[in-house]
């Protein structure tokens, strides 16, 4: 559900310089176009000047085309193993045309790729393509073998449009921060490039010069002039690797290591592994907070809710426990989260993207400790950032602007006068030398000026403002009651709580197996609907369909196994953790545990969610088979692979859509009757046009068909032009039902994202959808975010109507 910004784009003014992998220096057109290659169907690049910045023009003719993307190919000879990555600047007037843009780098016979935006403003921008915020495809023989490089750009309207490249280089040589990414764990590539993106981008916000590099490339002399590694998650480290990292240490190097440490350096780094410890309950580890002054300018307390640990203890006289993990209700764990020693922090999980401005603070307090003068580099950034977030790109910009629209503002007023006295503070104490306290009270500037914005938004009456809640016991630091007071104090009027899974109900089922945590802390569906009518709050059950994640009772799933009631690919790997959609005792216990809720609950609505095939390569069980055979009257000669890319595909397509459709009209049908004017809604995927086909969701027909009484399209992605663009297809599809967009808060990695959340709820407004929803409510979000938009985007009307 989630999509991720593997590119940083920060405002660029621009500038003299030129890039040493490319500046459009050649004699003319023919010359530049023989450098880049387009491919089929792309047309050629041609020189530019736009705003005076010598540059090349890449072209989009998707007017009337059919091709997924334009595409410009170069040959090169790089070797960017001791740098960060690669930056050059982007100017796109005119980006909505365009659905995405990908950099990808070749080395032999795999690929380093990374999405980037255009913000489609009237200047240049700056796109930095970091190696650890890269994915990988295919086997890319390494960072010091780049021999390709490729520019995408993906289309999604039918009409043209053009960007301009300039100044490409390297940037992030010889810094003294090393992280090294698990790029031999091919297996879990994916996490793999996740938790490395979390750790490498506060990083860059910070001003922590560092760079990445894989594993695969590490050797003594990759570490030379390096003073810190990085491991973000390293579940395998190459022999060679783990040699140049043995000798790193012992010649005085310092680790930062999450989750795993390579048993070869517990006795270099004075740390022992224990047992791998799971949570007890949803919410059992849902902070780290610092305890001792082992970790000089660590936050009190930082958000993560972990599924999991892995246990250290320090050897005698090595070392300490710095933070402890905290359960969601407040109380200790008895768990160690940070642990420090003379050479190396530890870390007992990998590090997610929740909390990011504290998750920052902690990283920049672990680089301090082993690479002190981060802390003056970090000072001389958080002052130049003060003022400069969501729409304001130079210092200055916000306050000027926030003192124009809300200068009647009491609120805005305190704010901004708070903001001017703790940069004051900041750029006393960056001249006394005092970097750390510099940091806090930039910061602090920072997030009044941010405050001091929020209260200048405005509310809008009558729209749906819904918080999906994926934990069944509410945000993980507050009860239902909280949970619900809070969201209805800062303008929300609805709750969409996760309470069902496949095979397991957080509430008494008939139908569905309790789940153990629910049997022990009593009804959910009911504490939490208590909570959303004292507080006026509309409340949704969340009904994960098909999937069991892995909330199902072992026993449960050992049943669907045996009765042959689990999806299989295309492959005929057993997809362990699905129900296959086509059989009817699936689709009886799906549409049974929905009505079920309706008839107990007097809830405002049922919203299905997983109400999808996983992808295109399910399911193909003999049971699906042999009802798709029924449905056709005949043999499927050559399956399966006549199904999926044969004779048989266009009804093999139209068998998924049925099966999937079949439980929305049922639950539809029978859910209402139970409780008439009850609402039944959907969490989609964002293209009806592709994914009614990839994963037989249809939802354009359902709402079409009148099944649905509004949709929620996860559009799960910072770029604002492209929500944009996806919402006003939407609305289309839609049709009568109403159409309220899903935002994607806590999927982003951005720390501004509150600005992204005004942005994206505003874009709602001015297409008149009526509502939204966000994703998810959380315990970072009800702190964080929540708050900010009380003071103006969701301000909670009075009575009368009035703000």
């Amino acid at each position: 559900m989630r999509v991720h910004l593997l590119a940083a784009l920060l405002s660029l003014a621009p500038p003299a310089g030129r890039g040493a992998i490319e500046n459009a220096s050649y004699a003319d057109d023919r010359a530049a176009q023989a450098a880049w290659s387009p491919a089929r169907g792309t047309a050629p690049v041609t020189l530019a000047a736009p705003l005076g910045r010598r540059a090349l023009r890449m072209p989009c003719a998707f007017r009337g085309s059919e091709a997924a993307r334009a595409t410009w190919d170069r040959e090169v000879d790089l070797d960017l193993s001791r740098c960060d990555g690669v930056s050059f600047a982007l100017h796109c007037p005119d980006p909505a045309p365009i659905s995405r843009f990908t950099f990808y780098l070749r080395s032999g016979r795999g690929w380093y790729a990374a999405r980037f935006d255009a913000d489609g403003g009237a200047g240049w921008t700056e796109v930095r393509i970091e190696k650890g915020a890269a994915s990988v495809e295919g086997s890319p023989s390494g960072w010091d073998r780049i021999d390709g490089i490729r520019i995408s750009a993906w289309r999604a309207q039918d009409r043209d449009t053009a960007f301009y490249v300039a100044d490409m280089d390297v940037v992030g040589r010889d810094a003294p921060v090393l992280v090294i990414r698990a790029d031999a764990v091919t297996a879990e590539a994916k996490s793999v490039a996740g938790f490395t993106r979390n750790v490498v981008m506060p990083l860059r916000t910070l001003g922590v010069a560092h760079r990445t590099v894989g594993d695969n490339d590490v050797r003594a002399e990759t570490l030379a002039g390096c003073r810190v590694a990085v491991l973000p998650y390293n579940p395998f480290v190459p022999p060679a690797a783990l040699q140049a990292l043995e000798q790193f240490v012992r010649e005085g190097g310092k680790l930062i290591c999450f989750y795993l440490l390579p048993a070869a350096l517990e006795d270099l780094t004075g740390f022992r592994r224990g047992e791998h410890a799971r949570q007890r309950y949803s919410g059992f580890f849902a902070s780290m907070r610092r305890s001792g002054a082992a970790l000089p300018g660590m936050p009190d307390a930082v958000q993560q809710t972990s599924w999991n640990i892995q246990r250290y203890r320090p050897l005698p006289g090595r070392g300490t426990v710095a933070a402890a993990w905290y359960s969601g209700d407040g109380s200790p764990t008895g768990e160690p989260a940070v642990l420090v020693s003379d050479n190396c922090i530890l870390v007992t999980h990998v590090l997610t993207s929740e909390d990011p401005a504290n998750k920052q603070r902690m990283l920049l307090a672990m680089a301090g400790r082993f690479v002190p003068e981060v802390w003056e580099a970090a000072a001389d950034r958080a002052l130049e950032r003060v003022g400069v977030f969501g729409p304001f790109a130079r210092p200055g910009e916000a306050e000027k602007a926030i003192a124009g629209t809300g200068a009647g503002s009491e609120l805005v007023r305190e704010a901004l006068s708070e903001s001017r006295r703790m940069a004051a503070e900041a750029a006393a104490r960056r001249a006394s030398g005092d970097f750390r306290e510099a940091v806090r009270a930039a910061d602090a500037a920072r997030a009044a000026v941010i405050r001091a914005y929020c209260a200048t938004r405005r509310p809008q009456r009558g729209e749906r403002r819904a918080f999906w809640c994926h934990e069944p016991f509410g945000a993980a630091d507050k009860t239902w009651d909280e949970a619900a007071a809070d969201a209805a104090r800062n303008g929300f009027t609805a709750l969409i709580a996760n309470m069902a899974w496949g095979g397991t109900a957080y509430y008494p089922s008939r139908v569905l197996s309790t789940a153990p945590s629910a049997a022990k802390k009593g009804d959910q569906i009911e504490a939490c609907l208590s909570a959303c009518r004292a507080q006026g709050l509309e409340c949704h059950v969340w009904k994960v369909c098909w999937n069991m994640g892995a909330r199902a009772p072992d026993d449960f799933v050992a049943r669907m196994k045996r009765e042959g009631r689990l999806q299989r690919a295309y492959d005929g790997r057993l997809i362990a953790d699905w129900l296959c959609p086509s059989h009817p005792d699936n689709r009886r216990l799906e549409i049974d545990a929905m009505v079920e809720i309706a008839a107990n609950y007097a809830v405002d609505g049922i919203h299905m969610d997983y109400i999808r095939y996983p992808d295109e390569d399910a399911c193909f069980c003999d049971g699906c088979r042999a009802r798709f055979e029924a449905r056709l009257g005949r043999e499927a000669a050559g399956w399966p692979r006549s199904a999926r890319e044969g004779a048989l595909r266009e009804e093999w397509l139209a068998f998924r859509r049925g099966n999937i459709t079949a439980l929305v009209s049922a639950v539809s049908r029978e859910a209402r009757r139970a409780r008439p004017g009850l609402a039944v809604s959907a969490a989609v995927f964002p293209d009806w046009r592709k994914q009614r086909d990839s994963i037989g969701q249809d939802w354009g027909a359902w709402c079409r068909d009148g099944l649905l009484d509004f949709v929620c399209p996860m559009n799960y992605d910072e770029s604002t032009p492209r929500f944009e663009g996806l919402v006003a297809d939407q609305l289309g599809w839609a049709g009568r039902a109403r159409c309220y967009p899903g935002i994607g808060l806590s999927t982003w990695t951005s720390e501004d994202r509150i600005c992204r959340l005004i942005e994206q709820v505003e874009v709602t407004r001015r297409l008149r959808t009526g509502g939204f929803a966000v994703f998810e409510y959380n315990g970072a979000e009800s702190r964080e975010i929540l708050p900010l938009c009380g003071l103006g985007l969701t301000r909670r009307e009075t009575e009368d109507g009035a703000p």
